[in-house]
């Protein structure tokens, strides 16, 4: 089932999930190391569940952290509540990232012969 404060809106209503609500996790992780604190709170799990349902997340930029506008947008994409709002999967995610975290680095030692 997973972590309540990281589950997608269609995981908390217990409908079927796919590889988008892992990155509405993934959303909520980068919005909670941007910002300190995680997009849906409440003082119950049932509370956190319904922010999760029906919350919408202030902006990361709201609380003062300071973000490049590119990784503000894919944190709020990847929090959309439709799923089909989110990127439909990683490949996408991924190319649109680097558009704030410069060129993408590979493994150490990968490449080398």
């Amino acid at each position: 089932m997973g972590t309540i404060a990281y589950m997608s809106p269609e995981q908390a209503r217990g409908e079927a999930v796919d590889a988008r609500t892992d990155l509405f996790s993934l959303g909520v992780v980068l919005y909670e190391m941007a910002t300190g604190f995680r997009p849906f709170r409440g003082k119950t799990a049932e509370a956190v569940l319904t922010a999760i349902k029906t919350g919408k997340p202030d902006c990361p930029t709201a609380s003062g952290c300071r973000i490049a506008p590119a990784l503000e947008h894919v944190i709020l994409k990847c929090l959309e509540k439709d799923p089909a709002l989110r990127y439909s999967r990683p490949p996408r995610f991924t190319r649109r990232s680097r558009t704030f975290g410069g060129r993408a680095r590979s493994r150490p030692g990968a490449g080398s012969s």
